[in-house]
């Protein structure tokens, strides 16, 4: 019997794929507990469309963060932060630091946890930190720390 997965289901698929089981197994089991759903032509339909559906929205999600990632290599962002004497910050910058700045300049949302800054930053200057946008979409970004007047 042909079944549609309505959930994951351990050792047997993941949710929405269309699988060939027993017919005990089915109805007996899968059925009952809701983690499956016979295959008829009309439920079959509805799967594709909500794949369709999901595959277009991760290519427009795509096509964003490569747009966000052109923006970011292009420009960068100034943060002024307090420093001691000799240019040596009171604390150091942090992905959380970044992402307010991008925020606040340029508008744009990105998580702190996916902006990796190589170094510790502790004193004024350039540097450049790596922010991924997506599964495969990273970009460059150059920070310029200065002092704050």
């Amino acid at each position: 019997m042909k079944v549609i997965l309505l959930q994951d289901v351990k050792a047997i698929g993941k949710k929405d794929q269309v699988l060939e089981v027993s017919d005990g197994y089915a109805r007996n089991y899968l059925i009952p507990r809701k983690l499956a759903t016979e295959a008829t032509p009309a439920e079959l339909k509805r799967v594709d469309e909500m794949r369709r559906a999901a595959q277009d929205r991760l290519e427009r999600e795509e096509h964003q963060a490569r747009q966000v990632a052109r923006q970011l290599k292009e420009g960068g962002i100034v943060l002024k932060v307090k420093c001691g004497e000799g240019g040596r910050l009171y604390g150091t910058v942090t992905g959380a630091d970044v992402a307010k700045a991008l925020k606040e300049t340029m508008d744009i949302e990105v998580d702190k946890k996916k902006i990796e800054i190589p170094d510790h930053i502790k004193t004024v200057g350039e540097y450049e930190a790596e922010v991924r946008l997506m599964s495969g979409i990273a970009t460059k970004l150059r920070l310029t720390i200065q002092p704050m007047e």
